[in-house]
Formats: structure tokens, C-alpha cells, sequence
């Protein structure tokens, strides 16, 4: 959603944006930009969108005084869904999932809050988005994080869906940024409840490598945990010193320039190759992260409607 929503103001449209807030800007200033990028995943082909609040947390609202008004804007970002869901005439065939993101930065599970932080925060961010039919606990860098943020949401009775983001390690090892194998992420995860363990916000290819562990941890599991993934457009990044004021690009910045995010030439045929391998490895959910357009949503739509007919 972000990255889509600066790619759209880079190319002119009314859109806001800011480099301190993602996509936030746009819940402030512009919510209707918000309420129609919905509304192209939708008609691309999309049957669960994400609430646009990866960044309506504490950490992000600090930044410009308005910490007080997370609940307000979580609440406003179901209302988006659901009125571009309406606008399209979906709601028998379309689902909101509910951003429960990550309290500080992205990908730094050495800066996850401790426990009665995440405890008090996550509390007002799952009930403000108690209107989505899917709670999900995305770009998860640590179990310890996630030992909070899920069994909070799947104590609500809603799906709960989990999601971590993933790195190679000095050694060369898959894991989740605090250093968990997969395979443990996955069981782990699935004692506490979730109906799906997905892998997001890193480069499609460590998706491919992760599913396949992941579908082998998940033997013994209840038939109904399903594995999936969602993507980036990006390059790999030096996730263990990353920060969002040193990482990421200004609007209309060149990406390949120092301390941007390196976009990579992903086009749509590219991204659908990597979506094949995650479903010939026991994906059942598959989407897109950050730089994901809708056009590569609808590729995936159309690989699939191609694969149903055969």
C-alpha cells in the first residue's frame, strides 16, 4: 500500500506522502487515494485486502504529536476497505484483513518493545480493528513479538493469520531476524492458534526457500493451517541496521541512490514465476508486498483462472 501510494504521487497523482509515515500521510490528508488503491487491488483481481495501517502506531504517530489518535485512524482504515469493497460490489467474494504490524522499526527485532509495551499497544491497535474479518500479525522480526501480538488477536475469535518477514544470517542460514529457523517459527506459531503462517516483506526467492520447510514443520499440524506468501519489489537490504530515515527514499528520489531501497526490474511475469514456485511448494495464500502494483496482483489472478480451466 505505501510504496503503491508513492508511486502514485511521484507520477502526479493526489496523493500524500511522507518518508516519516508511510502511508499514514494519506489517512491524514488523503483518504481517498487510500479508499481507490483498494478499490484497483479489488478490480485486479484481490480477495483479501490489508487494512492501510502498517504504520498507525505509536512509534510512527509520536513523530508528529498525534499518538492519541491510533485508534481513530485504525478504525478509519477498515472503513476504507470496507467502503472500496462495497464500491466494487464485493463483500460476498472480499475480505479485510487487519494490519497488526510491527511497534518500531521494520525487520529489527533488536528494538521489539518489551512485553508490557507490546502488551498495552497491541490492545488498542486489535480492538480498533475488531471490524476486519481477519486479524494479521505482519512482518513479524521475532517470536517473542509474535508470542504477544497473536494469541491477543486469536483470543478475539477472529482467523488469525501470522506472518514473518526473512533474512540469511552470517551463516548463510534461513530465519526470521531474531535468528529463528523456520521450521520453528512454524510450530511454534501454530501452538498458538492461527489459521494461517505466511512469510512477507523480503525477496520472493526467500519465500521459495522458506515454504518448503515450512510445509515439512508443519506435519502433525491441523489439516485446516494453510502457508502462503507476499512479496517484495525490493532488493535485499542490510535488514540489521535498518531504519526507515536511512533506508527509504523520498518521493521522486532515485531509489538506487544512497540509503534508498534498491527497487528491482520485478515485472509482473517475473513475480508470477516466484508466485508458481510457492504454490508447487504448499502455498495457499499468495499476494504482494511492498511494490507489488495491482498489475501483479492481476497477473496472479489471471495464473490462476488459467490453472482452474485446465
Amino acid at each position: 500500500m505505501g510504496q503503491e501510494l508513492k508511486a502514485r504521487k511521484a507520477a502526479g497523482d493526489d496523493v500524500a506522502y511522507s518518508l516519516d509515515l508511510f502511508s499514514t500521510a494519506s489517512l491524514l490528508e488523503t483518504p481517498h487515494a487510500v479508499a481507490q488503491l483498494h478499490e484497483d487491488y479489488i478490480k485486479a483481481g484481490a480477495t483479501v485486502i490489508t487494512t492501510a495501517s502498517y504504520a498507525v502506531t505509536r512509534f510512527y504517530l509520536d513523530k508528529i504529536g498525534e499518538a492519541s489518535r491510533v485508534k481513530e485512524l485504525n478504525e478509519l482504515c477498515v472503513a476504507l476497505a470496507k467502503q472500496a469493497i462495497a464500491k466494487t460490489d464485493s463483500a460476498a467474494s472480499v475480505s479485510v484483513a487487519g494490519c497488526v504490524p510491527p511497534l518500531s522499526e521494520s525487520y529489527r527485532a533488536d528494538l521489539v518493545p518489551q512485553d508490557k509495551q507490546l502488551r498495552e499497544e497491541y490492545a488498542e491497535i486489535i480492538d480498533s480493528l475488531m471490524g476486519s474479518d481477519i486479524f494479521l500479525c505482519e512482518t513479524m522480526s521475532s517470536m517473542r513479538e509474535a508470542a504477544v501480538a497473536v494469541p491477543m488477536c486469536v483470543a478475539k475469535g477472529k482467523p488469525t493469520w501470522a506472518s514473518f518477514t526473512l533474512k540469511h544470517d552470517k551463516k548463510d542460514r534461513l530465519c526470521i531476524p531474531d535468528g529463528t529457523d523456520v521450521e520453528a517459527v512454524v510450530k511454534q506459531t501454530v501452538a498458538m492458534g492461527v489459521e494461517a503462517v505466511l512469510f512477507n516483506c523480503c525477496a520472493p526467492e526467500l519465500i521459495a526457500e522458506a515454504l518448503p520447510k515450512a510445509s515439512a514443520a508443519l506435519n502433525g499440524s491441523p489439516s485446516y493451517i494453510r502457508l502462503g506468501g507476499y512479496g517484495n519489489a525490493w532488493e535485499e537490504c542490510d535488514r540489521d541496521h535498518w531504519t526507515i530515515d536511512q533506508n527509504e527514499s523520498h518521493v521522486g528520489a532515485n531509489d538506487h541512490g544512497a540509503h534508498g531501497m534498491v527497487v528491482r526490474d520485478l515485472c509482473e511475469a517475473h513475480y508470477v514465476e516466484q508466485v508458481q514456485d510457492w504454490l508447487r511448494s504448499g502455498a495457499s495464500i499468495v499476494g504482494g508486498c511492498c511494490g507489488i502494483s495491482p498489475a501483479h496482483i492481476q497477473a496472479i489472478r489471471d495464473l490462476q483462472e488459467c490453472t482452474e480451466r485446465q
